[in-house]
């Protein structure tokens, strides 16, 4: 069932949302369209006069910085008062600054290997991450012990929630996040929620009543993050 819900959705987003080429995509992300009209006029001016000590050229150059000016202090001010709900373009703009971009070049694996392709890198720290898990000894178990005092009729035998309850979940999604490894985007499932909330509530009610988890409902993506320790380090799993 989830397969066939899945397979709508995203059917649906590939034949109905449209893609959006970027234009002016090495431009800064605060330029404002009005900076960017001063900064053209600028260029435009000094094509004309080829001089810049030419009146026209000096005054479309102070308009033009002005512009640019005002641009960046907006722009800073709006990500510093919507930092709370929007820390995605927060950081996104912090990390447009730095000069140095880090990332990962190569590993060495526990062979000690120098390893440089991706797909080898990733099954690398796969192989790590599954080494520290921690396997419990699950043959002796205890038996836990009865708390409940009540009779057979208190139990509670069932999770009752109703489509409502799932569209108050769907209105918590969050639009800036990243999609998950099915593929929707948070923000794709937020503008369709009215139509998909009943789908899903049928498959979460099935999914109770017959105990059983999607395969997809288990998976994650899981992205290493540098930490501490210096970069030579960091390098060896």
């Amino acid at each position: 069932m989830l397969d066939s819900i899945q397979g709508v959705i995203v059917d649906s987003k590939d034949k109905f949302v449209p893609l959006r080429t970027p234009q002016n995509a090495n431009k800064p992300m605060w330029i404002s369209h009005k900076a960017l009209k001063c900064v053209r006029k600028k260029n435009k001016v000094f094509s004309k006069y080829k001089d810049r000590n030419h009146p026209a050229v000096r005054k479309a150059n102070s308009k033009a910085k002005a512009a640019l000016k005002k641009a960046r202090h907006l722009f800073e001010k709006k990500l510093a008062s919507s930092i709370k709900c929007d820390k995605k373009s927060f950081y996104a703009y912090a990390r447009s600054k730095a000069k140095s971009k880090i990332q990962i070049s190569s590993v060495f694996d526990d062979k000690g290997r120098q390893i440089h392709d991706d797909s080898q890198m990733a099954e690398a720290f796969n192989a790590y991450f599954t080494s520290v898990f921690t396997r419990e000894d699950v043959s002796s178990l205890p038996d836990p012990v009865n708390i409940f005092k009540g009779s057979d009729g208190e139990k509670l035998l069932d999770v009752v929630f109703t489509a409502d309850d799932v569209k108050v979940q769907l209105n918590k999604l969050r639009v800036d996040k990243a999609p998950g490894v099915d593929g929707p985007s948070p923000r794709f499932l937020m503008e369709i929620k009215n139509e998909i909330v009943h789908p899903l509530f049928i498959l979460f009610k099935k999914s109770l009543d017959t105990t059983c988890i999607p395969e997809d409902w288990k998976c994650a993506n899981v992205t290493p993050v540098y930490k501490k320790r210096s970069q030579e380090s960091r390098r060896e799993l």
